[in-house]
């Protein structure tokens, strides 16, 4: 039976964090989502979700305005030809950003729907067989005293996390000999078997950064993501040059001519793309294929862990064959 989209409903789901938290170049006010539901005229819902800490009411309104009106009557199952036509009516405003949170939503919503559609998992419509794949946990705030830190990354292990990841950048990038103590600290809470991985959220200058990265080497660290301003190209390769920390960037990458970039001028060991800001599910999918002759590994890193790409890591979580979803329907695409 062919399926026409009938309507899309937009939600933002938006939280303000108590208080705050900071890493080391701002503090987060507000956490959320932006939910996108579409359903066909045979009355299968699509569920494709993105986050925000600003400009959620932005994303609804693009999607609300700009993209509704030409899904309304459209064939769910055409998610490349969809993804083609929004990308250049769209790219005008913006190739990063808030257009491809958008993008990525619907995208979602109708690999979703696709899957329902067809009786199949998605992960079996992209052409993979893993059922269950690694996930990390991640927090640890620069904002946070040692003592609220190493409680929080114990409490990460103690619910079965075997890889976390925490911040560094104290004072604004301005301290890092006290982001060596904290690690340490970490550390020696939870013992040689956890892998640990610090964030530095765009704070340093490379000489910095690297200076960091051979102060908590003997720690054992699993990774280093972004030292550097994440479009700063030749910084993250004088830190990768500086260091035998695997580096990680890419959350910030939303296109595959971003991440060859990165991978061309060996600028990170480990590509970061976040389906549910890069584009969808396809192009995530997409930018998790490097030319076999670049030397890198591609993870997900996730904010709100859209079931598209989990967070890597120790734990393991099960994608689900047929989870109900919030409308009552008794099959998923996830």
């Amino acid at each position: 039976m062919r399926h026409r989209i009938r309507k899309i409903d937009v939600h933002l789901v938006s939280a303000p964090v108590p208080g705050g938290f900071a890493d080391a170049t701002r503090k987060v006010e507000t956490i959320g989502f932006v939910i996108v539901r579409i359903t066909t005229d045979q009355g299968l819902e699509g569920i494709g979700v993105t986050y925000h800490e600003v400009g959620g009411e932005a994303t609804c309104e693009l999607i609300n305005r700009n993209m509704t009106p030409k899904l309304i009557g459209r064939d769910p199952l055409e998610t490349e030809a969809i993804w083609q036509e929004f990308f250049h009516y769209l790219r005008g405003v913006g190739r990063k950003g808030l257009m491809y949170c958008a993008l990525s939503a619907v995208d979602i919503a109708l690999w979703d729907l696709k899957g329902k559609i067809v009786d199949l998992p998605v992960y079996k419509l992209l052409g993979g067989n893993r059922t269950k794949v690694p996930v990390y946990a991640s927090g640890g705030w620069t904002s946070y005293s040692d003592d609220q830190l190493v409680d929080e990354i114990k409490g990460m292990v103690a619910r079965g996390f075997t890889t976390v990841k925490f911040k560094v950048g104290f004072d604004g990038g301005r301290n890092p000999r006290r982001d060596a103590e904290r690690v340490r600290k970490v550390r020696e809470a939870v013992g040689p078997d956890i892998n640990l991985m610090v964030d530095a959220n765009n704070s340093f200058d490379a000489a910095t950064a690297v200076q960091l990265a051979n102060r908590i080497r003997e720690y054992d660290i699993f990774l280093f993501e972004e030292p550097v301003f994440a479009d700063d190209i030749p910084g993250l390769a004088r830190f990768k040059r500086g260091t035998d920390i695997p580096l990680a960037t890419g959350e910030h990458e939303y296109t595959k001519f971003g991440v060859r970039d990165l991978l061309m001028h060996d600028a990170a060991d480990i590509v970061q793309v976040d389906g549910a800001r890069a584009g969808g599910l396809h192009r995530d999918a997409e930018m998790r294929r490097p030319d076999p002759g670049l030397e890198c590994k591609v993870r997900a890193p996730r904010h709100g862990e859209p079931p598209s790409a989990p967070r890597r890591g120790g734990a393991e979580r099960t994608l689900p064959r047929a989870p109900a979803d919030v409308r009552g329907h008794n099959r998923s695409g996830f």
